[in-house]
């Protein structure tokens, strides 16, 4: 991860936050079970940093879930007046818990990093990898605003929430269809013509061929290649005028028998008249 030192956003200046209770979802990440209250934006950004965590090898879910989130002003009167109690005055209790709070919108979160959430406690968790990673991404990968003096606090300000905006942009972005690289499949049913010359491969790619002569030149070759199958077609057809002679062969006949027949009968008739 990035060694860049982890400082305040400088568009997220600390002022007076109001009390927000609308829109609160409970967070999946409360500490044992704790029901913690947060803006739904910020689970969203929550969400997305644990399963980086994950991803980094943090598997253990005590580590970075939440302590706290949503806090009414009530709830923050009190926190603040105990701070009081335990450093002597108002001015040094400001520095560790605010008058009025970010937790007051549900938009500031504190995450347990292995230690108390206590002052005297600051510098252990500083040092330690887990903080010094969840740090690196909840700042540069998602603009979570850090308070310098509580290393557990963090918030989603207008720079987070302008942040995932443009994350949630990119995740609704289709997918490109990856184009095929795979070689093509060949056709089987291509009967490759053989034994084709080289000289006349080489010629068909530079002059054009005229159909009808090359089909003559195929049947002439088709001729002399097979004498024996032309010689077997010509036995098998029959000579047209052979049919005419056959005809006119009967015709003669049935012309002669008819005038034998007629001679025959002219004959008897004389016969019978004598």
């Amino acid at each position: 991860m990035t060694s860049k030192p982890i400082r305040r956003l400088k568009d997220e200046s600390r002022g007076v936050w109001y009390e927000t209770k609308g829109n609160l979802v409970q967070s999946k990440y409360g500490k044992d079970g704790k029901a913690v209250y947060v803006q739904p934006y910020v689970e969203q950004v929550y969400d997305r940093l644990r399963r980086d965590l994950y991803d980094k090898g943090y598997t253990d879910m005590a580590m970075f879930s939440l302590v706290s989130g949503f806090r009414s002003k009530e709830e923050q009167d009190v926190l603040f007046q105990r701070a009081v109690a335990k450093y002597g005055s108002e001015a040094k209790a400001r520095k560790w818990v605010a008058k009025v709070s970010p937790h007051n919108t549900g938009a500031a979160i504190d995450v347990h990093m292995g230690y108390r959430l206590d002052s005297e406690n600051v510098g252990a968790i500083q040092q330690t990898p887990a903080y010094q990673d969840f740090a690196s991404y909840a700042y540069h990968n998602y603009k979570l605003a850090p308070y310098d003096a509580e290393p557990w606090h963090w918030e989603c300000g207008e720079a987070c929430q302008e942040n995932l905006q443009e994350l949630l942009r990119k995740e609704q972005q289709p997918t490109p269809t990856p184009t095929s690289t795979s070689t093509p499949k060949r056709d089987t049913n291509v009967v490759l013509t053989q034994n084709v010359p080289t000289q006349q491969t080489q010629a068909s790619n530079t002059q054009r061929i005229d159909p009808k002569k090359y089909t003559d030149r195929t049947m002439q070759q088709n001729s002399s290649d097979s004498p024996n199958e032309n010689k077997a077609e010509q036995n098998n057809q029959i000579d047209p005028k052979l049919i005419a002679l056959g005809v006119g062969g009967v015709i003669t006949l049935l012309g002669v028998g008819v005038l034998v027949f007629r001679t025959s009968k002219s004959k008897s008739k004389r016969k019978k008249k004598r």
